[in-house]
């Protein structure tokens, strides 16, 4: 399960200090270089330290150190000495809470957010902090058992969710009607066959599978290929019979190209499957014309297309230490960086029919949760809210719902989500309940240290 997410992430919160040296206060985490160096900077923190600051001058300072400097630690720091000037200025401690939740300190965040919950301004802010503790969508299990089910596929008359299960102790692929019914197995092998990916006309089936590598090597070196599945005549084809590990096949909309990851560009020996580099490939779905649409020695993953089959959305760490989603142009591979970075991962892109909208999985707020990018006004919303993860998000074709798996039930199982579903509006009283809840489930695993 943890396979998809081919990045190494790192959940720390970096106490900062505000302390003296010399003839001026600084901020840990700024040196004395980056201020020489860039006088904009250290104008913009030096003002904060005037007298007459106004608690706007604090938010200002930390979202541009947040957005323009990448600087988490000192901008969380920057909001601390506001709520200390200003102890009842709201705008300060809900920056404050995002922030601290964003880079894992959870108790400090939710006690932030509950300091705005509890305030005579806790209307204003309802519907910013709700959805870190409500899924602001209607969310309903479409397929659940015991077992786990993941990574839903469907075609374009929207009849069956194709997923892969682990109900016969090894990954199946299986499918279910969408208005329900009985589970029907389509590939079912003593190997693990995983990421199913259907042509939208329901004529062929793509999936991954070790079932060719007959080597006594542990699971995590099994080599995997793309295999294409004939639903007329039930044959199956490798696609990519090589020595490296190919996966995660994304067809178009429109079924005529597959984009797929693989590791054939990482040569190194002895690694296992998590340690390897992969980049993004396109091909045919019959396997013809395997063309490189990424180099360098990054995790390149998720590949989706867009509507318009012009570009392939995909995550990467080339930015830097965390996963973020990337655009490439398949004629001229021009490359951009969709999303702002930040101390965060963003991963597993897909588009909406018409490319009006992405959704996505991000965890700058402690966990895996799904996200809507809208790319004509360039704002992020959170979809989900949950004590679990919630991944691989596609849109169902035509329509505003998205299928996902998620392990919120305790095993994973397929999930739909509305967009044209809101839940009822939460009150502050129904969050503040939820903060509560969150602070003493942190408070009852909090390990007791003995003097």
């Amino acid at each position: 399960m943890k396979n998809t997410i081919m990045f190494r992430w790192i959940g720390l919160f970096l106490m900062v200090l505000l302390y003296s040296c010399g003839s001026g206060t600084k901020v840990e985490g700024i040196s004395d270089e980056q201020m020489q160096a860039d006088p904009e900077l250290a104008a913009l923190v030096n003002s904060i330290f005037e007298d007459d600051t106004p608690p706007e001058k604090y938010v200002q300072v930390a979202l541009n150190l947040e957005s323009q400097h990448a600087n988490d630690p000192a901008a969380i720091h920057i909001l601390i000495l506001g709520t200390q000037k200003y102890p009842t200025n709201m705008a300060i401690y809900y920056e404050l809470g995002r922030l601290q939740l964003k880079n894992g300190a959870e108790m400090d965040g939710y006690q932030s957010f509950r300091r705005v919950m509890t305030s005579a301004e806790a209307g204003i802010y309802l519907d910013r902090i709700s959805p870190y503790f409500l899924d602001v969508y209607s969310v309903q299990a479409i397929v659940y058992s015991p077992a786990d089910e993941a990574y839903a596929s469907i075609d374009s008359t929207g009849q069956y969710v194709y997923y892969q299960t682990n109900t016969n102790g090894n990954w199946d692929i299986y499918r279910l009607s969408m208005t329900g019914g009985v589970e029907e197995g389509i590939i079912t092998l003593p190997t693990n066959e995983e990421n199913p990916n259907i042509d939208p006309a329901g004529q062929y089936l793509l999936f991954t599978s070790d079932k060719d590598d007959e080597r006594p090597t542990p699971l995590m070196q099994k080599l995997r290929d793309i295999y294409y599945y004939d639903m007329k005549t039930l044959t199956t084809t490798n696609l990519t019979q090589n020595f490296s590990n190919d996966y995660l096949p994304s067809l178009c909309k429109l079924g005529k190209e597959v984009a797929f990851v693989s590791e054939r560009n990482d040569l190194s020996e002895n690694s296992t499957f998590i340690e390897k580099y992969s980049n993004v490939f396109m091909m045919e779905p019959t396997g013809i014309f395997q063309v490189a649409m990424t180099k360098g020695e990054y995790i390149d993953s998720n590949p989706s297309f867009s509507c318009s089959r012009r570009a392939i959305f995909f995550d990467s760490n080339r930015g830097g230490e965390y996963q973020n989603i990337y655009r490439i142009e398949i004629e001229t591979k021009e490359m951009r960086e969709v999303l702002p970075a930040g101390n965060y991962n963003n991963f597993s892109p897909y588009t909406s029919t018409g490319d009006s909208s992405m959704v996505y999985v991000s965890d700058r707020d402690g966990n895996y949760e799904l996200y809507l990018y809208n790319f004509n006004t360039h704002e992020e919303e959170r979809l989900t809210s949950a004590d679990a993860e919630d991944l691989h998000p596609i849109f169902i074709p035509n329509g505003n719902k998205i299928l996902f798996h998620s392990n919120r039930s305790g095993s994973y199982d397929i999930y739909l989500l509305d967009l044209e579903s809101k839940n009822i509006s939460p009150t502050p009283y129904s969050i503040l309940a939820r903060i509560d809840d969150k602070i003493t489930a942190l408070r009852m695993v909090t390990p007791v240290v003995e003097e």
